[in-house]
């Protein structure tokens, strides 16, 4: 998020808010009020008290620190390569795998599915048990599964989409002096292309995966040759209103940037309707 900071002195620790609910103005605040949870990652141990820190504290220590202090260092020039070791190109990959499936517009839907899967065996069960169709036609039973539930195909999924972006080819991109890229509460954007497939995945080996990585630097990672992978291109100031609009659209509610603008603010309410999320029916 600091990527996105609003210029403030020496100060790195402010960002502007937008939001698509109505009436809500873009408004400057701490970057560490915004974009977290409580007890977001917790998951239920054995004595069934909650485990709050485990997820969160590995995320932070092995995953986002390492991977910002990479994004931090790039130095992004057009006509330039970029290049990583393999560590440090895995660890993106699996940076950005997680950023896609970590936030509430994925977890939700795998929640439902997990609900529906539980629902459905509740069902079963109750075909040939007397006392558990007695239960839900009675006390109207029903089965649901717990939030902790979708940890794991958010890790398990995470890194299989991290995996096929290590196949494609990685290119950046740098706007125009003096405009900035933006980012929201859905930092990836999925793009199946010109022939969009609803059964293109994220993890789809024809799929273009897009993130802003910070204010004056975009990262695509398509399976489209043509160019030397970890190419920097320039964009047109359309090239950035585009990689913006992608990402407003695909924003669940809050969008983030390192300035305030009443342009902004009405693209943002413009999609108010939009969200990208998973399909898992």
């Amino acid at each position: 998020m600091r990527g996105f900071a609003a210029p403030d002195g020496q100060s790195r620790n402010l960002i502007w808010v937008y939001e698509k609910l109505p009436g809500r103005k873009p408004r400057k605040v701490s970057i560490r009020s915004i974009a977290w949870g409580e007890g977001y990652y917790a998951q239920e141990q054995e004595d069934g008290s909650d485990d709050l820190d485990t997820i969160e504290k590995g995320f932070a220590q092995t995953v986002d620190q390492p991977a910002a202090e990479i994004i931090r260092g790039i130095n992004a020039r057009p006509g330039q390569i970029v290049s990583f070791t393999g560590d440090e190109k895995g660890l993106l990959a699996f940076f950005i795998g997680t950023s896609l499936t970590r936030v509430p517009s994925f977890r939700e839907p795998m929640l439902r599915l997990h609900s529906n899967i539980a629902q459905m065996t509740l069902e079963c069960l109750a075909e040939t048990d007397e006392y558990v169709r007695q239960g839900m036609e009675r006390w109207g039973v029903k089965a649901s599964a717990k939030d902790w539930a979708a940890l794991r195909p958010m890790v398990s999924i995470g890194r299989q989409v991290g995996e096929s972006i290590l196949q494609k080819h990685w290119q950046f991109s740098v706007p125009p002096k003096g405009i900035f890229l933006v980012t929201s509460d859905n930092p990836v954007l999925i793009s199946t292309g010109l022939r969009p497939n609803p059964f293109m995945g994220p993890a789809h080996p024809g799929t273009e995966i897009v993130m802003n990585l910070r204010s004056d630097l975009a990262l695509v990672c398509t399976p489209k040759s043509g160019y030397p992978s970890g190419i920097v291109l320039a964009q047109s100031t359309q090239d950035t209103k585009k990689f913006n609009r992608g990402m407003v659209r695909a924003a669940r509610r809050f969008v983030f940037a390192n300035f305030g603008s009443d342009t902004m603010d009405q693209l943002v309410k413009k999609y108010a309707h939009d969200e990208q999320t998973i399909r898992v029916d």
